[in-house]
Formats: C-alpha cells, sequence, structure tokens
C-alpha cells in the first residue's frame, strides 16, 4: 500500500522559500535592515482562555476568545550600522565629533515618536510568485537583545521584536490585533522607496 502524503498539484505554488528579508516602513520609507543569520522565528503570543463553568468535562465549541497578543519576532542580525544600533537601542541616536557615541534611553521614561519601528516585517518568497509578510507589526520595538563578537567570525546581534498597536489604533479599539498577514505581489521598488 502506498504512504500516504499531503502533496498535490498546488503544493509548489504553496512553498515559502529563501532566507526573507527584514525590513521596515511603506512607501517612500520602506527599508531593508540587514542580512540575517539563521531565519527568523515568529510567535504570534496568542493566550487563548476557554469559559470555566461548573459541570465542564472538557472545552467546547463556542466558548473560546483571544484575552491577549504578545507577538514576537526573533532572528539574528549581522549587521551592526549606526542606524541598526539606534534601532536596537529604541531609536537613541550617535552624536559627538571625531568619536561618536550613542547613549541608551534613560529608565523610567516612557518611549516616544521615533522610539518605536513603523510597519516591521518579514517578506519571504512563496512558490506562485507572491511574497508574504509574516508578521507585519504596523508598530514594533526591541523588546531582547544581545550582541555576541566571535574569534573567527562576524559579530552578530541576537534580537527579538514585539508587535504592538499603535496610539491611533488603541484610540479606536483596544481589541485590535497588534499584527497583520500580507501576501502582495513584488518587494516595493526604488519608486515606491525599496533598496
Amino acid at each position: 500500500m502506498p504512504m500516504l502524503s499531503g502533496y498535490s498539484a498546488a503544493t509548489p505554488q504553496r512553498i515559502t522559500y529563501g532566507p526573507g528579508i527584514l525590513a521596515s516602513g511603506t512607501g517612500a520609507n520602506f527599508k531593508k535592515l540587514g542580512i540575517t543569520r539563521g531565519g527568523f522565528s515568529v510567535d504570534p503570543g496568542e493566550t487563548i482562555q476557554h469559559v470555566q463553568y461548573d459541570g465542564m468535562s472538557a472545552e467546547s465549541e463556542g466558548l473560546h476568545r483571544i484575552v491577549e497578543q504578545r507577538p514576537t519576532l526573533s532572528c539574528t542580525l549581522l549587521e551592526l550600522s549606526n542606524e541598526m544600533l539606534s534601532i536596537l537601542f529604541h531609536g537613541q541616536t550617535f552624536s559627538g565629533t571625531g568619536a561618536q557615541v550613542l547613549t541608551p534611553r534613560l529608565s523610567n521614561t516612557f518611549f516616544g515618536a521615533g522610539q518605536y519601528i513603523d510597519d516591521l516585517r518579514v517578506l519571504v518568497d512563496r512558490g506562485d510568485g507572491n511574497l508574504v509578510s509574516l508578521p507585519l507589526f504596523p508598530k514594533a520595538y526591541v523588546s531582547a537583545k544581545s550582541v555576541k563578537f566571535n574569534d573567527k567570525g562576524e559579530g552578530e546581534a541576537s534580537v527579538t521584536f514585539t508587535g504592538i498597536l499603535s496610539a491611533a489604533s488603541v484610540a479606536n479599539a483596544t481589541d485590535n490585533p497588534p499584527l497583520r498577514i500580507e501576501v502582495r505581489g513584488a518587494v516595493p521598488t526604488v519608486a515606491e522607496g525599496g533598496a
């Protein structure tokens, strides 16, 4: 008896492949954020609860709801440009003549404009010729980072980004999801601001 398989004629069109690219912004602000090593890990970060009730013996259909969403994207970055270091340290900038210095943010200060990343995404090729953005965070921040320098290799930064709601989105409804999934035909062109 032949072994069962999930393969179909459409399978090659549904496969994602290649390393994907980390990018931010849209339109004229679209930019690639540099090369990575080891791919990307995405966690939608959903906490799902089921209504508990007297006499319940098992969970049942229709009583589940998402009560929290804290989506994350993790990767290892190899390009530690001034721009990337600024992103890693929440929008702080370099200053000074001669030696340029970036001072991390003070503790107990709220983030403001410029401290979040707009439209953070990973673009991955799919067999049907489209690109899949999974995730696409309308707003994000760096929630964890560590930098390692190697004896005979390149320096690398292990980074976790967390997707959040924009202030405008929260003003409309606090239950909006902090991530989207986008399928598009191509990477934004130079005319659209792509690199």
